[in-house]
């Protein structure tokens, strides 16, 4: 009875300020507000300041769950030997603050969670495919042993842009889709049905119409959402046995949209796990296609380095991994240099021939100090 009389009150508390029916309600951690960092203003707008960064508008819930206007000043935390980690950790979500990734939005009970609950499957499962490692030779493997999809299944879930799709996963029509369409066909792979792949193939042609559309609308086109529904379409010619043109075609395309960015466009860990996701496939593809590779620009360059977390041991985001990344990227233009040279009918200029010859063997001892330095 005291129990009952006890959740009666704290109902009524609700309804009265607004956050009956309400859950997981959005706050900024407490020491932001401890710290001065945080300053509420009667504007109903939050702007953001950094010395280095520039201003954004965003919305914030206060503790009443009512969207108010408050104005965030993001600070470096002072640090000592005693508080390092705790400052390093504050200056981390003051970094996410600036970058205008705020409080992380809540999963949709009538989305995502619903749509996984649909199908008895989360497609969560599948981050592991959507690692810079997954490229060619992995899609021979699956191609020519689909069960090979299980173990992985069962494997441990690496953490890639697969994370951030659950917050998302209503905001693009493309990138819903494409969610779909993966799941769709992942679910035929494991429980093969010849009845369902009618269904699996008519939600891929869905999805492509999407994702066409959102790539003519020049307000869509450069959105991170879209870019994450071509390489999540990409994943799905991954899994089919004979889709290896499409995939090649997909992660052309992929590429493409990262290179119409720009190297400045990924700021936020989910744009940054796109961008390393499609690193080795961009490199791959240029060597087979005879290209040079767009990342070994001193401007890409710099994209890698940001993307590095400096305490992460062997991720893909960790510097040993970004690191050989870095020097891949230079060898689809070695290859074009050497073959032009090599194809070429005419003698070439001794000079041209001493610099690309210097110019290799440097990149080759780059390769060996990467090997003995990790």
């Amino acid at each position: 009875m005291i129990r009952k009389q006890a959740m009666k009150q704290t109902s009524a508390a609700r309804k009265r300020n607004g956050n009956y029916g309400k859950h997981n309600l959005r706050q900024y951690p407490i020491f932001l507000y401890e710290k001065g960092v945080v300053k509420v203003e009667p504007t109903g707008h939050v702007r953001i300041l950094e010395s280095d960064l520039r201003e954004h508008d965003v919305q914030v819930i206060s503790q009443e769950g009512v969207k108010n206007p408050s104005t965030i000043k993001a600070k470096r935390v002072p640090s000592d030997e005693r508080q390092e980690d705790t400052a390093i950790i504050q200056d981390r979500c003051i970094g996410k603050v600036v970058l205008s990734e705020l409080i992380p939005r809540s999963p949709s009970a009538k989305g995502f969670e619903l749509t996984c609950s649909k199908a008895n499957f989360n497609v969560l499962l599948l981050s592991s495919l959507a690692t810079l490692h997954t490229c060619r030779p992995v899609r021979q493997l699956l191609s020519q042993d689909p069960s090979r999809l299980v173990v992985q299944l069962q494997a441990h879930r690496r953490c890639s842009y697969f994370t951030y799709i659950p917050s998302r996963y209503d905001d693009v029509a493309c990138l819903r889709d494409a969610i779909d369409c993966v799941m769709a066909r992942t679910k035929q792979i494991v429980s093969p049905d010849k009845a369902s792949e009618r269904g699996v193939i008519r939600i891929y042609v869905t999805a492509l119409r999407s994702l066409q559309a959102a790539l003519n609308d020049p307000e869509q086109r450069l959105k991170p959402e879209v870019l994450c529904a071509t390489e999540i379409l990409a994943l799905y010619e991954l899994l089919d046995p004979s889709g290896e043109a499409a995939w090649v075609r997909h992660a052309a395309g992929a590429a493409r949209l990262i290179q119409l960015r720009g190297p400045r466009s990924f700021k936020t860990d989910f744009e940054k796990a796109l961008f390393v996701a499609q690193c080795i496939s961009i490199a791959t593809e240029g060597v087979l296609n005879s290209e040079r590779c767009f990342l070994e620009q001193n401007c890409w360059q710099e994209t890698l380095r940001s993307v590095i977390e400096p305490k992460a041991l062997i991720t893909d985001r960790s510097e040993t991994v970004i690191s050989l990344t870095m020097l891949k990227s230079f060898l689809p233009g070695a290859f074009v240099d050497v073959t032009t040279v090599v194809c070429n009918n005419r003698h070439p200029d001794p000079e041209y021939l001493d610099s690309l010859i210097i110019r290799i063997r440097r990149l080759r001892d780059d390769f060996l100090e990467w090997n003995m330095r990790y």
